[in-house]
């Protein structure tokens, strides 16, 4: 079997060469800036204020249903796995808390 040449490609350009970039220095480069209006201060600190109140608020009901259980004698004669347990949740808990609080400042 014989494959004969159909047609050509096309001719081969010249390739281009690449411009040779000046070096860039400090003072060549543009900085970009970014500034924050006072309203969107405030209206960010408003925002944390509300945050943290939820928080709060949200703590406060978990810490009033724990005093309520604490009362009925709900946590008397647990076992160490409850223990455990019960210590590992308020551990993060507090961890989650800490961490809420430290990423928005």
């Amino acid at each position: 079997m014989n494959v004969n040449k159909v047609g050509d490609i096309g001719p081969i350009y010249n390739p281009k060469r690449a411009n040779k970039i000046n070096e860039l220095s400090p003072g060549n480069l543009k900085q970009d800036t970014i500034e924050i209006s006072e309203e969107a201060r405030i209206q960010n600190l408003i925002n944390y204020i509300k945050d943290t109140n939820t928080i709060e608020e949200d703590r406060e009901e978990k810490l009033q249903k724990i005093k309520e259980k604490l009362k009925n004698g709900f946590y008397e004669n647990l076992n160490e796995e409850v223990f455990s347990k019960v210590a590992d949740n308020l551990f993060d808990t507090s961890r989650d808390f800490l961490i809420q609080i430290l990423r928005k400042k």
